[in-house]
């Protein structure tokens, strides 16, 4: 399965915003020969980290599945301020709740052909090993 994000992120984040492509790489990494089930083949998280002056361009979340393609896509927000001040450890922590829950909603949605709880189990054991990894 591949698992993409897709940022909407201001400037001003300083070295946490190199964090998005360090935890994407591993995920795809980690994901890449995993599968769960015939209806799904790729997550994209659009995660949204954006200065307060610039969230009335973003609304309400969005969620999409898109059968023919077998793509699940929903926005995730992080809030800009803590995670520019956060240090290393607890930004990755604030990256994986955001996966967290981009599968909450997919689970949500009780798609047929999808395993969600094998794929909840797997996303929980990633990001339990990443906070671990910075620690």
């Amino acid at each position: 399965m591949r698992i993409r994000f897709a940022l909407e992120i201001s400037d001003g984040l300083g070295a946490n915003a190199e964090l998005f492509t360090e935890l994407s790489e591993r995920l795809s990494t980690y994901f890449a020969d995993k599968s769960y089930g015939h209806g799904l083949e790729e997550l994209l998280i659009d995660i949204i980290c954006v200065a307060p002056e610039f969230k009335f361009c973003f609304f309400e979340p969005r969620k999409k599945y898109t059968k023919a393609k077998k793509l699940f896509e929903c926005d995730v927000r992080i809030d800009f301020e803590l995670f520019r001040s956060a240090g290393r450890q607890q930004a990755i922590s604030v990256l994986c709740e955001c996966i967290e829950k981009a599968a909450a909603v997919l689970r949500g949605l009780r798609l047929p052909g999808i395993d969600v709880e094998s794929f909840q189990a797997d996303l929980q054991a990633f990001t339990a090993e990443e906070v671990r990894r910075c620690r």
